[in-house]
């Protein structure tokens, strides 16, 4: 984007930015609130997993539901669909993975019911992929796209949304995959293993208290905007005061997930170079020339149908990337 000067100066569109003022719009858009608060949301997860609190919960689960398996399924689908909400869904199946995994090598290789509850946790993963800003990459990328186009969405507005509607679409899909698979060949749930003899002491206790206490600033980040200026800023400060105490270690640091951090840093320097270039124009203007706008409703069909085909094909993260700038 520096090199090829593909970057317009606002003041004079017909000339490039020069090459330091394209190299810090480039650096600022990498290192956005944005991609704080995602950063902020994956420490947030390995502090719930520095704890067990995954594990505690499913064995609490097996406790309460052993007996009742259908509604166990039911259980393991709104866990993970609560992990998503807050870590994100890319980390939380595969813990989830791990509390159920156990169980799974305890039942027979062509069990309806293992199969069952292996889809029942990724359908409700996806769902909780929409719950937050910081569920998944594509909500960071919405949220940002929408800041762009002067639309603010806050943290607490989004989840006011989000949570009716993927509770009612978990509770669909529980029924749909109770109908199809037919999960009636386990009577009772195997007991999950895990380190019972741990207890949660004081650093574990104020690992969790200071969790749950950022995602409440996150939900009601609209009244301390006066005091943080942004949501990035808060993100931040949970994860200097994490690592900066010791209360996460070097090894937890290193295990974040960068990669993502920088791939959402790149796709918005790459919405941001097709908006300046003048690409993003004429794409908009070629796809709107094909949509049915006599008819918005028709119209958001088709954005939505071209948009889920796109997705099922190749990663929809890849999907989001692509098409949200659009």
């Amino acid at each position: 984007v520096v090199l090829l000067g593909v970057l317009k100066d606002p003041k004079d569109p017909t000339k490039p930015m020069s090459s330091d003022v394209a190299a810090s719009f480039v650096l600022n858009h990498i290192f956005s609130h944005t991609t704080m608060l995602l950063l902020g949301g994956y420490t947030i997860s390995t502090s719930f997993s520095r704890c067990q609190l995954e594990l505690r919960f499913a064995s609490w689960l097996q406790e309460q539901l052993g007996n009742r398996p259908l509604v166990f399924i039911l259980a393991v689908m709104f866990l993970g669909l609560f992990l998503s909400m807050w870590i994100n869904n890319h980390t939380a199946p595969i813990l989830c993975t791990t509390v159920i995994l156990p169980i799974v090598k305890d039942l027979p290789t062509d069990s309806r019911f293992s199969k069952a509850l292996l889809l029942g946790l990724a359908f409700a993963c996806n769902f909780g992929g929409m719950m937050t800003p910081i569920s998944s990459l594509q909500n960071v990328l919405a949220v940002t796209c929408l800041e762009q186009s002067g639309i603010q969405v806050s943290f607490g507005r989004w989840i006011c949304m989000s949570i009716p509607f993927c509770i009612l679409s978990t509770v669909l899909a529980w029924i749909l995959v109770i109908l199809v698979m037919k999960p009636t060949d386990v009577k009772t749930v195997p007991v999950i293993v895990y380190e019972r003899d741990r207890q949660i002491g004081r650093r574990d206790s104020a690992i969790i208290v200071l969790s749950l206490l950022t995602v409440v600033l996150f939900s009601a980040f609209y009244y301390l905007k006066g005091a943080f200026g942004d949501i990035g800023i808060l993100a931040l400060c949970f994860v200097a005061v994490m690592f900066g105490t010791g209360m996460l270690s070097e090894v937890d640091f290193n295990s974040l997930s960068w990669h993502t951090l920088f791939l959402v840093g790149g796709g918005n320097v790459l919405g941001k170079a097709i908006e300046s270039s003048g690409l993003l124009g004429y794409l908009s203007d070629g796809i709107t020339r094909g949509l049915p706008l006599a008819n918005p409703w028709l119209a958001l069909l088709v954005i939505l149908s071209f948009t889920a085909t796109v997705a099922t094909f190749i990663s929809h993260t890849v999907a989001a990337l692509i098409l949200m700038p659009l």
